[in-house]
């Protein structure tokens, strides 16, 4: 598996990282089509604080191997009516392991459990994560039921129409 697992935040410096990441078959399928600029716009917006999403570079044995990053539903009002979540304190997150010999080495369960130890559940304001892969996207889905989360319901995203499969993780008690 790996030696070290990191999360450090991302930083302006990483947007060549990203936008090829982004442009990976293998994350395009999920995340769909994103320009290099449309990478720098969206990314250029957590860094400078304009949009509240918490970004962090995965680095695994000293290597970046991908990305995650979390949101509270409480600062995207459209996204939150769409998933008919009511609670603002709940949280949302994605996960991409962009480079793809990392990818089916058990290393999505890990990242996800240290997003949530660290960062998320670190909010003593966040009451659940909500993470919502694509329906058909069976491995995603394996790896959240692995990290704890539950089915919660199916709804339309709220971006490109297809079908997402939310899943819930309860905020730990203690």
């Amino acid at each position: 598996m790996t030696d070290t697992l990191v999360l450090r935040a991302a930083t302006p410096e990483d947007l060549p990282l990203l936008q090829a990441w982004f442009s990976a078959d293998h994350v395009r399928a999920w995340f769909g089509e994103r320009t290099p600029a449309d990478v720098a716009e969206e990314f250029t917006a957590y860094f400078e604080g304009r949009e509240r999403v918490f970004s962090f570079i995965v680095v695994a044995d000293g290597r970046p191997i991908g990305m995650v990053g979390w949101s509270r539903f409480g600062d995207f009002p459209d996204m939150s009516a769409s998933y008919q979540v009511s609670d603002p304190n709940a949280a949302n997150c994605d996960i991409l392991i962009g480079e793809l010999p990392m990818i089916g080495r058990g290393l999505g369960v890990l990242v996800i459990e240290k997003l949530l130890r660290e960062h998320v559940f670190a909010d003593g304001t966040i009451t659940q994560c909500i993470i919502d892969p694509h329906v058909e996207n069976a491995r995603a889905i394996r790896t959240y039921e692995k990290a704890g989360f539950r089915f919660l319901r199916k709804v339309r995203d709220h971006e490109d129409d297809r079908e997402l499969h939310l899943m819930v993780r309860a905020r730990p008690n203690g």
